[in-house]
């Protein structure tokens, strides 16, 4: 997302749709979406903590375990009049206590405001403009509404999703892996020092995460995991959920899942990848040890997406637009960079490409205000792009290709 307005025009914005929430006048839009994000979260997620009912203002709505979770922010914290959706088979019906409604009859409505929920936010920002909405003033992305609001309100630091790799060592090759880790001449486990220490210079300037992954290759090969996990203790009250990250072909020992429980608010994430039989005899041993390890979990089996472009995107401004519809769904922090995407991490770790000092946001530099903070958390670069992103097709939806799943090389 790349934010062209000032501090101060971003506050009088922040302020006008505070005003609207308080005076009750805010709808929302994308439920059908949130409801597929909630099941892909909720599905087999083993012992939870029940949520929460007492949020009524915006005050906490950044700061309460599972408000990150798509599903649960209509009805259960973020009140809104009604709630527009593009699936014609909810309409007219009730969810979560607010009416579903065709978004045919908005530009039917005059004056409205509609905070946008799912992650594909640039697809349904331009079906709003084709009624003749205009972002920021009759519609804005609720995450970047609620960010935002903690910053001027509350002065928070507020992060959605952020990972961190803590190996590139993996027991598959994949032919797509977005983390290009059949590509390292040498993978490794990144130094347990160097991991702890991130830990600390983040939270330094970060007040609170929704949503924190470790990631790796895969995570479960490094056999400091369970120390990384006693050191986010630390940290515990200022994130919503970790969630670690595995192929389904590693069984987690139980010093790890241990860990995990101990922490409190773990999750552990089960892809299955069904690359072998050998694989999915073992991915059947995970899943059972996971589900009787007493760590929230989640089975995950998913399509995925053809990130690799087939020719690179050389102009400048196109770079800009390919780069403002991306969701830049992940975050990474590493080596105390703060980067608005992941990938070009890896892929300079991996030597396919430079370090380039307009990826990330450096907070080794004293100069940084917690404002530049809030930007980078929100996808802003000064450039416009990461350097990742000229050979990139992104998760703008428009550029989605299926592809088969963890092809071996």
């Amino acid at each position: 997302m790349i934010i062209d307005k000032s501090e101060h025009e971003l506050r009088k914005i922040i302020d006008d749709w505070s005003q609207a929430y308080f005076n009750g006048e805010i709808f929302g839009f994308g439920l059908s979406d949130e409801m597929d994000f909630a099941t892909f979260f909720d599905d087999d997620m083993g012992n939870t903590e029940p949520l929460a009912e007492d949020a009524e203002t915006l005050h906490n709505l950044g700061y309460r375990a599972d408000t990150h979770r798509m599903g649960r922010r209509v009805g259960r914290g973020f009140r809104v009049k009604a709630v527009f959706d593009n699936n014609p088979l909810i309409h007219n019906t009730v969810s979560r206590g607010c009416k579903v409604l065709s978004p045919d009859g908005i530009s039917k409505m005059g004056k409205i405001k509609i905070a946008v929920f799912p992650r594909r936010y640039y697809a349904i920002k331009r079906q709003l403009e084709s009624y003749g909405l205009k972002e920021y003033e009759d519609f804005i992305y609720y995450n970047f509404f609620v960010t935002l609001y903690n910053y001027f309100n509350q002065n928070k630091v507020l992060v959605w999703k952020a990972t961190i790799g803590v190996t590139t060592r993996c027991t598959l090759k994949c032919r797509d892996c977005n983390m290009f880790i059949p590509f390292y001449d040498e993978p490794a486990d990144v130094p347990y020092d160097e991991l702890s220490s991130d830990l600390d210079v983040f939270f330094s300037r970060v007040d609170f995460v929704q949503w924190f992954a470790i990631l790796g290759g895969d995570p479960l090969l490094n056999k400091r995991l369970p120390d990384y996990l006693e050191k986010l203790k630390q940290y515990s009250n200022r994130v919503a959920e970790v969630v670690i990250d595995t192929n389904g072909s590693i069984i987690p020992d139980d010093s790890l899942l241990n860990c995990a429980k101990d922490l409190g608010n773990a999750r552990i994430m089960v892809n299955n990848y069904r690359v072998s039989e050998q694989y999915e005899k073992t991915y059947n041993e995970v899943v059972e040890k996971v589900k009787n390890s007493g760590v929230s979990y989640t089975l995950r089996e998913y399509d995925w997406s053809q990130y690799k472009r087939s020719c690179a995107i050389t102009d400048e401004q196109e770079l800009k637009y390919h780069y403002n519809r991306c969701y830049q769904p992940f975050t990474a922090f590493q080596n105390k960079r703060f980067y608005t995407c992941h990938l070009p991490w890896s892929a300079v770790r991996c030597g396919i490409r430079p370090d380039d000092p307009e990826d990330y946001l450096s907070f080794s530099d004293p100069a940084i205000t917690d404002f530049d903070i809030v930007k980078a958390a929100l996808g802003h670069l000064p450039r416009g792009y990461t350097s990742n992103c000229a050979m990139c097709n992104g998760c703008d939806p428009e550029y989605y290709k299926k592809i088969p799943k963890a092809v071996q090389l």
